[in-house]
């Protein structure tokens, strides 16, 4: 499928899925709680994210757009090189999902359902980052990675609706 390759190779997003459904299979065959499982991949997934984006610093790929801010890098050896100075976004997101990684952490005890919160933080995080980005737009003004981004939004926020109402109706609200 030609829309789901990058620039220079496979994007992330096939691992993603054949990853998540492969998961999916494995906790259901031993019978385990998908739910703990979620809840402790959710900081990691951000930590591993977060490390992937700074190898994407290191080979030059996914970098912004053309800027005149003093922290502008040119990427003349990257697998689409220039010159330019353009916006390391690649770093604005590792530092992103850093934070969400930290923050996550913290909330391991305290979410109803942490992977849902991942998914509101990755994809709230990645759409605004992709704004510098120099990925076309493939509907409307909006790029793969946005769209992605949307659906992550949209996930975590209908898991968490659905996560309250089943637990507001096992109260007997």
């Amino acid at each position: 499928m030609q829309v789901l390759r990058g620039r220079s190779g496979a994007t992330f997003y096939g691992g993603l899925i054949l990853g998540t459904v492969a998961v999916i299979a494995k906790v259901a065959s031993d019978r385990k709680s998908l739910r703990a499982l979620t809840t402790a991949l959710a900081p990691t997934l951000a930590l591993s994210q977060a490390i992937g984006r700074i190898g994407c610093f290191l080979v030059g790929c996914d970098y912004g757009v053309t800027t005149s801010l003093p922290w502008g890098m040119a990427f003349p050896n990257a697998p689409r090189p220039t010159t330019d100075l353009v916006h390391p976004a690649q770093l604005y997101e590792s530092a992103w999902l850093f934070a969400c990684a930290w923050f996550l952490r913290r909330r391991l005890d305290l979410s109803r359902l942490l992977i849902a919160e991942y998914l509101l933080l990755q994809g709230g995080g990645r759409f605004l980052i992709e704004l510098v980005r120099t990925n076309p737009p493939v509907l409307g003004p909006l790029t793969l990675s946005q769209l992605v981004a949307i659906c992550c939004v949209l996930s975590g926020g209908i898991a968490l609706h659905v996560s309250r109402r089943v637990e507001s109706f096992a109260e007997g609200r």
